[in-house]
């Protein structure tokens, strides 16, 4: 729980979150509402998060920016196709090595296509899913070449071909699939419909009513000390959760013990004399 606080990002994770849930002992609510406030906290990680996705997305917005002007381009093509495999090629991206494979595709330069493909798992960590789905682009990669070497048209692909695509389009639901299935909307051989995802309305609202049930959890009242300032006694009164044998150690400032009194039942009030004690008690 106290790490939980004082690292306050750690209350947006609901993997983290549904595993208190999971726990043989469950956490108190009160324990859990102290770890939801830092939901309404920025960290210090998050805010380098957010700025590092800032940045991110102003160098994706000028690359974009770039390659849109070279594409356009109609008075000096041939220096600005030089120009855009430069910035590709220069792009620590992904998605830029694929653009920069199928921009020498289309101007016929298939080895060095084949070439930018080889080199992406040297240049970039993938995970065991990211692997599958460059292969799924390597294969759909040469199948345009093939289509083109054969047919000189990737339009004109023949029976054994679009079953090829087919089967690329089926094996993967982005990027290379992606690709396949617009080429099969194109041949006229399928169509698609984009999905609408519509929000659900009231899960956001379900939410907030929990969370806000619980941060109006309290501490549970073990004991009570009045009056509040006194001089000559207080009376603790306390509430155990069982009735079980306690002891209550008043301490000073130091963390020295200076009186110790036993619990006799589960719910009750002891009168503690005070006109002896130093002040910092």
């Amino acid at each position: 729980r106290d790490i939980m606080v004082a690292n306050a990002h750690s209350s947006k994770s609901e993997v983290l979150m549904t595993t208190l849930d999971s726990r043989a002992n469950p956490m108190p609510d009160y324990m859990k509402a102290q770890i939801l406030q830092g939901r309404s906290l920025v960290s210090l990680k998050e805010e380098t998060e957010a700025q590092l996705g800032a940045y991110r997305l102003n160098e994706a917005r000028a690359l974009y920016g770039l390659i849109r002007h070279f594409l356009a381009d109609t008075l000096n093509p041939l220096a600005s196709t030089d120009s855009l495999i430069g910035l590709l090629a220069g792009a620590n991206t992904l998605n830029a090595q694929y653009q920069l494979a199928l921009l020498h595709l289309n101007q016929g330069e298939y080895s060095l296509g084949s070439n930018v493909f080889n080199n992406v798992p040297a240049l970039f960590p993938l995970s065991a899913d990211e692997l599958i789905a460059h292969q799924n682009m390597l294969d759909y990669y040469d199948w345009l070449v093939t289509v083109k070497q054969v047919n000189g048209n990737i339009l004109n692909p023949d029976s054994t071909q679009q079953q090829e695509l087919w089967d690329i389009a089926q094996a993967d639901s982005s990027g290379a699939g992606v690709y396949a299935r617009n080429l099969l909307v194109t041949l006229g051989e399928t169509t698609y419909n984009e999905p609408i995802v519509l929000p659900d309305m009231y899960k956001s609202t379900r939410a907030l009513e929990d969370y806000n049930k619980l941060l109006n959890s309290e501490l549970p009242h073990l004991m009570k000390v009045f009056p509040n300032p006194a001089s000559e006694f207080v009376i603790l009164e306390y509430e155990l959760e069982t009735d079980v044998k306690a002891s209550i150690h008043i301490q000073d400032v130091k963390g020295n013990t200076i009186q110790s009194l036993n619990t006799k039942n589960q719910h009750d009030q002891i009168t503690v004399i005070t006109h002896n004690w130093m002040p910092g008690i």
